[in-house]
């Protein structure tokens, strides 16, 4: 009995697919971003030499993109794509407070 080998496997998208979404997803922010700091701080930005401008715009960038983006961007494509086979989404718990215990915060001594 011969079996057609793809049958067997589960349906995903490729992983190549995968990384050229968060690229031109990444590339998109960044353009959006330097076209937005272009706009807002024209003025000052042109004032300054040409090397000082890029270390100004590179900067924001590469921090708007590491802490914000990126992390935004990641999350809402792993619960668009499907994950690989063998691996599971671990969901966090958020720690729930306990009614009868009090933070040490929220205490007030009279």
């Amino acid at each position: 009995m011969d079996r057609h080998p793809d049958i067997d496997k589960p349906a995903r998208a490729p992983r190549w697919r995968a990384q050229a979404t968060m690229t031109l997803a990444a590339w998109l922010v960044a353009f959006l971003v330097v076209i937005a700091l272009s706009t807002l701080f024209n003025d000052e930005l042109t004032s300054l030499p040409l090397p000082l401008r890029a270390l100004v715009i590179s900067g924001v960038l590469i921090a708007l993109m590491v802490n914000l983006v990126m992390p935004l961007i990641s999350a809402a494509l792993s619960r668009r794509l499907p994950s690989p086979p063998g691996t599971r989404r671990v969901q966090r718990e958020r720690p729930r407070l306990q009614p009868n215990k009090r933070h040490a915060l929220t205490t007030h001594r009279r």
